[in-house]
C-alpha cells in the first residue's frame, strides 16, 4: 500500500503531521507501524491556535488521531521509483504468490515441524498471541480472527489476519469454514462467549472432529469454580494459585514478576504444550478434542516443584527468608558502583568458596550460614567497590554462579547472547528487541516470523478468505455490508538424573502418559518430582553402566540431559554415538547457557538467577528503587527451561512423524526464559512501558495493580487495569472517582488504598469482591490455595491425603477427551522393584542384577528384596 510504502522510505526524514483536533507535529519520523502509529524525534508542537511551542526529544501519535501528513518530495520520488520496480518484479514471478505467502508463514527451513499445521486464533491479550506465536515460530499457519485493527499487539507476526464483524452471520459462517478446515482453534474468552456466538466446542468439533479446540482462560473455559465468569489479570490469578505467596524479599507485600507467570508460562506455553500432547494423541485416535487451558491451575502446575518441596530444608522461613528467594545472602543481587547489578548465586559450598576468592573475602569470617544480614551488608558494600565491568572481568576466570544483571535493551548485545543468537539483530526488526525461537532443535530449527513485521490487511484478507473458496470480487461485498473489516505407540523416555528443571521436563511428560525411566547416580532424596517415573542409579564411571544407558536409549524415543556441554560426550553417550545408534531419538539438551559449547559462558555453573540475569530479564522484576528481584526459580528453571524443553520434545515428535529422524533439541535457560517472555521484550515501544524497573502498569508501578495488606496480615491482588474495572474497585472500597485518578497522585492513592485495605480482613474484602467484578482476589498462602472454592471446583490440587500430606498441582492443561493423570498419587518407590523394571526391557534377568550390584555398576538404596 502506498501509504505505508511512503511512511517507511520516509523513517529519518523531517515530516509534519496535524491531528484531527488541530495540533500540529513537526519533527524527524523513527518509526511507523501497519496502523500508521508513529514516532518522531526532534519534535516541535504547535497548539491548535498557533500561539504556543513546545519542544519534544520523542513522541508517539496514534494513527487514528491524524488529519495528515506532509512528507518532502524527494521521498515521495522514491517511493515511486520502488513501487514501478516491484510492479515489473511482480509481473516477472507471477504464480509464486503462495510460495511466498509460504514464506510468511515461517519461512521454507522449519516447514518440516508443525508445517502444515493449520491454527485459527481468535484475537486476546498476551496469552493467546504468545501461543500462537510459539506455534507460528515452528511452522504452524496461523491465522488471526481479530474484531478490530489491533495496535496492541506486539506478537502479530508471522500469522495472517482478518478482522471479522462476528456480530454479522456471515462472519460467524467465515470462522466456522476455517476451522472446517484447520487442526487448532485458540479462543481466550470467557465461559459461554464462544457458545453465544454459535462456536461452541459441541458446534465446532461435531463439524470437524479432528480439531484442537483450545481454550485459555484466567479461571478456566468450563465454567466450574466461583471465579469462572470473573476478570482478572495475571497478578489475580497467581494470588489464586497460591504461587504469589512465594514471591517477594523478606517483611515486604508479595511482588509478582510482571506477568510472567500466569500469562506466559502458565497461560500461552503451557496451552501451547497441550496442543502439542492433543496433536500426538489424535495420531493414534484420529479425534481432537478440548484443551482446557486455565492460568491458574497452568501457573500452579509449571511451578509445581515450589509446591511439592516445602517439606525439603531449602524452605526454613516465610517468604523472602529461604534460600531460592534471596533469605540467604548467596543468592541475590547485588548493586555496583556504576549503579548496574551482578546476580549471586553460589549456593552450593564450592561455588561459595570461590565468590569469596573473587570478592577477596576471608571465609573465616563470612560464613554461608551464619550472620546472614550482617554478611549480606558485607557483600552489599564490597561490590559497591567496582563497577559491574570490573566485576565482570573477575567473575568471567572463576565458576562462582555470579553473572551481571543485564538491561533488557542490553541482552542482545551481550557476546554471550551474540554467540548463541539469544535475539535477533534489531536492524531485521524495525528496532524491536525480539527473541529469537527456543528451545534450538538441530536438524529443523525454528525461524522466528518477526524479521518481517509489516503486515498488509487487504493481502492478508484475500489469503485466508481464498483458503475457504471466497473469491477477491465477494470480499468488496463482505466489507460494504460490515462483515469484513480492513486495517502411534507408547513414547519411551530416559531422563538423567538432574535438578528442578530436568525433573519437571520429566514429571511434564509422564503426567500426559509417557514411560519415563530416570538414569540416577546417586539415591536421590532432593528430587520431589519422581512420581510416575521409573528410576534405576546407575555407576556412570563403569563401561556396564554406560553399556545399560545405551541398551535403554536404543529402545527410548527421548533423552533428556541436564549436563554442562562436553559431560555426555566424555561418558560417550554424545548425540553423535547415540543418534548413531538410534536415528529416531530426540535427544534434549537442557542447560543453562547451551549445549553447542558456544557462547562465553558456556562452560559456567549458575543457577536460575543467573540465566534470567544474562537474558536481560530479571532487570524487568521487582519494585520501585528496589534492586531486580527474582521469582524464586520460576522464570529460567521451569518456564523457560522444563517447560519449553517439554514443548520441543514435542515439536521434534511430530516433525518425526513426517521425517522418521531424530535430531537434537537445545533448550538453553537464558535464552528460554527470554523467548517465553517474548511480548516483555517485543511491547517496550508501547505506552504500558514508561518509566524504569517498578514504574509502569503491569510491574505494580500504578496503584491499580498491586498487593495490600488487609487488616489480619493477608493480602489482596489488585489488577483493575481497564478504566471499567477501576470504577468498580472504587465502589467497592468506598472511595470517592473524583479524588482517586487512576493516573494522577499515584503514590498518595496508593497510600490511601493501602490504608483503605488495612481496615478489613481478607475474608471481609473477599465477600465485598466476590460480588464485583473488579479484578481483585485473595492471595492465597501456597498450603491454603488448595483448599479454596474455586480451586477444589476446578481440581486444581490433588487431595493431600492421597500424597502423604505434600500439596501437588494437578496436570495442566486439562484435556476433554484424553485428560492427563498425575502420577503422584503414588509417591512411594522401590529402588529394587524399579531397577528389576527398567533392566527387564533391555533382557537383563533378576539374577545378573546381583553381580551388577557387587561390581558397584547398580546402585540400590533398599538391597532386602534383591
Amino acid at each position: 500500500m502506498l501509504p505505508l510504502s511512503l511512511l517507511k522510505t520516509a523513517q529519518s526524514h523531517p515530516m509534519l503531521v496535524e491531528l484531527k483536533n488541530g495540533e500540529t507535529y513537526n519533527g524527524h519520523l523513527v518509526s511507523c507501524d501497519t496502523w500508521m502509529n508513529i514516532n518522531l524525534r526532534e519534535v516541535i508542537c504547535t497548539s491548535k491556535d498557533g500561539d504556543k511551542f513546545w519542544k519534544m526529544n520523542e513522541c508517539y501519535i496514534r494513527g487514528s488521531t491524524i488529519k495528515y501528513l506532509r512528507i518532502p518530495d524527494e521521498v515521495i520520488d522514491l517511493v515511486k521509483e520502488d513501487v514501478q520496480a516491484k510492479t515489473r518484479r511482480a509481473e516477472m514471478n507471477k504464480g509464486n504468490r503462495n510460495q511466498q505467502g509460504g514464506n510468511r508463514q515461517g519461512g521454507q527451513q522449519n516447514n518440516r515441524n508443525f508445517g502444515g499445521l493449520r491454527v485459527i486464533e481468535m484475537v486476546g491479550l498476551a496469552p493467546s498471541p504468545l501461543c500462537g506465536m510459539l506455534l507460528a515460530d515452528f511452522g504452524a499457519k496461523v491465522t488471526r480472527i481479530d474484531k478490530v485493527i489491533n495496535s496492541m499487539d506486539v506478537l502479530y507476526s508471522g500469522k495472517q489476519s482478518i478482522c471479522l464483524n462476528l456480530k454479522k452471520p456471515k462472519g460467524i459462517e467465515i470462522v466456522k469454514k476455517l476451522c472446517r478446515n484447520s487442526d487448532v482453534l485458540i479462543e481466550p474468552y470467557r465461559p459461554g462467549v464462544m457458545e453465544k456466538l454459535g462456536l461452541g466446542p459441541d458446534v465446532l468439533l461435531k463439524e470437524n472432529p479432528r480439531l484442537i479446540y483450545a481454550r485459555l482462560t484466567g479461571f478456566g473455559g468450563d465454567g466450574r469454580g466461583v471465579y469462572a465468569d470473573r476478570a482478572g489479570h495475571d497478578i489475580n490469578y497467581i494470588a489464586v494459585s497460591g504461587l504469589l505467596s512465594m514471591f517477594g524479599r523478606k517483611e515486604e507485600k508479595p511482588t509478582p514478576p510482571v506477568n510472567l507467570a500466569a500469562d506466559f508460562a502458565g497461560g500461552g506455553l503451557l496451552c501451547a504444550f497441550g496442543i502439542c500432547v492433543a496433536i500426538l494423541e489424535r495420531y493414534k485416535s484420529g479425534k481432537g478434542q478440548v484443551v482446557d487451558c486455565a492460568m491458574v491451575e497452568g501457573a500452579a502446575y509449571v511451578a509445581s516443584w515450589l509446591y511439592r518441596s516445602r517439606k525439603l530444608p531449602v524452605w526454613y522461613g516465610g517468604r523472602g527468608e529461604n534460600f531460592l528467594d534471596t533469605g540467604n545472602h548467596s543468592y541475590d543481587t547485588y548493586e555496583t558502583k556504576d549503579g548496574k547489578y551482578m546476580s549471586v548465586a553460589a549456593v552450593e559450598p564450592q561455588f561459595y568458596e570461590i565468590l569469596l576468592q573473587g570478592l577477596q573475602l576471608d571465609p573465616e569470617t563470612i560464613s554461608q550460614y551464619v550472620d546472614v544480614e550482617a554478611n549480606r551488608k558485607t557483600f552489599a558494600e564490597t561490590f559497591k567497590r567496582k563497577t559491574q565491568k570490573e566485576w565482570c572481568a573477575i567473575f568471567d576466570k572463576l565458576d562462582a554462579c555470579v553473572f551481571p544483571v543485564l538491561e533488557w535493551d542490553e541482552a542482545y548485545k551481550h557476546e554471550h547472547n551474540k554467540a548463541r543468537d539469544v535475539f535477533l539483530n534489531p536492524k531485521m526488526t524495525g528496532g524491536v528487541i525480539v527473541p529469537n525461537p527456543a528451545p534450538k532443535l538441530s536438524r529443523t530449527p525454528a525461524h522466528s516470523c518477526a524479521e518481517s513485521l509489516e503486515q498488509n490487511s487487504v493481502d492478508m484478507a484475500f489469503n485466508v478468505l481464498s483458503e475457504i473458496d471466497i473469491e477477491k470480487n465477494e470480499m468488496k461485498k463482505l466489507y460494504e455490508d460490515g462483515v469484513l473489516i480492513l486495517g502411534d505407540k507408547d513414547l519411551r523416555v530416559i531422563e538423567m538424573v538432574g535438578i528442578a528443571p530436568a525433573p519437571l521436563c520429566g514429571m511434564l511428560l509422564a503426567d500426559f502418559g509417557a514411560k519415563v525411566t530416570r538414569i540416577d547416580k546417586v539415591i536421590n532424596s532432593m528430587d520431589v518430582l519422581y512420581s510416575g517415573k521409573q528410576s534405576i542409579c546407575l555407576n556412570l564411571k563403569k563401561p556396564k553402566g554406560i553399556e545399560i544407558v545405551k541398551k535403554l536409549c536404543r529402545n527410548s524415543d527421548v533423552l533428556i540431559e541436564p549436563y554442562r556441554p562436553g559431560v555426555m560426550e566424555k561418558l560417550g553417550l554424545g548425540p553423535d554415538v547415540l543418534l548413531k545408534e538410534n536415528p529416531r531419538l530426540i535427544y534434549a539438551r537442557l542447560t543453562g547457557f547451551g549445549g553447542d559449547g558456544r557462547g562465553v559462558y558456556a562452560d559456567r555453573a549458575g543457577h536460575d538467577i543467573n540465566y534470567i540475569a544474562v537474558s536481560g530479564l530479571l532487570s524487568m522484576f521487582g519494585r520501585k528503587e528496589e534492586k531486580p528481584t527474582p521469582p524464586v526459580n520460576l522464570a529460567a528453571g521451569f518456564a523457560g527451561g522444563g517447560l519449553l524443553c517439554a514443548f520441543g520434545i514435542c515439536v521434534a515428535i511430530l516433525e518425526r512423524y513426517k521425517s522418521g529422524k531424530g535430531q537434537v533439541v537445545d533448550c538453553a535457560m537464558v535464552e528460554g526464559a527470554a523467548y517465553v517472555a517474548s511480548w516483555l521484550y517485543r511491547s517496550r515501544k508501547l505506552p504500558v512501558w514508561y518509566g524504569g524497573r517498578g514504574e509502569n502498569f503491569l510491574d505494580t508501578g500504578n496503584h491499580s495493580y498491586d498487593t495490600y495488606e488487609t487488616k489480619d496480615g493477608k493480602y489482596m491482588s489488585v489488577a483493575a487495569v481497564e478504566p471499567q474495572f477501576y470504577e468498580i474497585l472504587l465502589q467497592g472500597l468506598q472511595l470517592d472517582p473524583e479524588t482517586i485518578s487512576q493516573y494522577v497522585d499515584v503514590e498518595a492513592n496508593r497510600k490511601t488504598f493501602a490504608e483503605t485495605f488495612k481496615r478489613k480482613t481478607q475474608k471481609e474484602w473477599c465477600a465485598i469482591f466476590d460480588k464485583l467484578d473488579a479484578c481483585v482476589f485473595p492471595v492465597l498462602e501456597w498450603d491454603e490455595a488448595y483448599k479454596h472454592e474455586h480451586n477444589k471446583a476446578r481440581d486444581v490440587f490433588l487431595n493431600p491425603k492421597m500424597t502423604g500430606g505434600v500439596i501437588v498441582p494437578n496436570p495442566a492443561p486439562k484435556l476433554s477427551r484424553t485428560p492427563a493423570h498425575s502420577c503422584a498419587e503414588s509417591l512411594e518407590q522401590n529402588s529394587v522393584d524399579m531397577a528389576f523394571n527398567v533392566l527387564s526391557e533391555i533382557d537383563i534377568e533378576k539374577n545378573e542384577m546381583k553381580k551388577l550390584y557387587e561390581d558397584g555398576v547398580l546402585i540400590l538404596g533398599d538391597k532386602s528384596k534383591l
